[in-house]
């Protein structure tokens, strides 16, 4: 939000500032304004006049609802005029009922209504099928209705074929299927295949086929015999 009580007066202010040049003895007077309006150290407000001095109270007094309706820590409750805390009350809500939208550790269900409560429940559910499918934390699968936990199990299913195709450290090879062992297999005889080839790894008994290990041992005699 920006500050917008305090701008028509303090532009006024230094208005008739730049006005006043005529003013002996405060050719420094804009900028101390400007140092207080900033909150900076150097800041006199003993040499400030009256109309500065309102300004600058007006200038505070905003920047602290700003503070306060965005839930900062410097905020001052006990400098909002009664409007002004209806509107920070309604922020902290908005605020409080988006955490619990998210799942974030923040929220507070029992600053909700009814219907936002109903809401926020919802979202925790499809907050936790997201991370089950995902396979991420937050996953609550005791909380999942039959159809949910079915598809959870495909998706991990899906994830353990996929790691073991990439050869990662979670694939669980015992829960493949017969097709998928074959296709696992087959992907790790290509990339030992591709091993040779390129010299990076030992070809051993990776290989079971003669052909392939002649072909990784002389590639260059393979791809011309391939090419006649």
């Amino acid at each position: 939000m920006k500050l917008s009580r305090a701008t028509l007066f303090i532009s006024a202010i230094c208005m008739w500032s730049l006005g006043g040049a005529a003013q002996p003895g405060r050719p420094n007077q804009i900028a101390n304004m400007q140092n207080c309006l900033d909150g900076f150290p150097n800041c006199h407000v003993k040499a400030l006049d009256e109309p500065e001095r309102r300004a600058l109270a007006l200038a505070e007094g905003d920047q602290n609802f700003e503070d306060c309706y965005n839930g900062f820590s410097d905020c001052d409750l006990s400098k909002l005029a009664p409007e002004e805390r209806v509107l920070v009350a309604r922020a902290a809500n908005d605020r409080n009922l988006q955490n619990c939208l998210d799942g974030l550790g923040a929220c507070d269900l029992n600053r909700l209504s009814a219907p936002a409560q109903k809401l926020a429940k919802q979202a925790e559910r499809i907050n936790s099928l997201s991370a089950c499918l995902g396979g991420t934390g937050g996953c609550e699968l005791m909380g999942l209705p039959p159809w949910q936990k079915e598809a959870v199990a495909s998706a991990e299913q899906d994830l353990n074929f996929k790691n073991c195709l990439e050869t990662l450290s979670q694939c669980n090879a015992s829960s493949l299927n017969a097709q998928e062992q074959k296709d696992v297999a087959r992907a790790a005889r290509s990339q030992a295949l591709e091993s040779c080839l390129w010299g990076t790894g030992s070809c051993g008994e990776a290989l079971p086929h003669a052909t392939e290990k002649q072909e990784a041992a002389n590639p260059r005699d393979a791809k011309a015999s391939k090419a006649d």
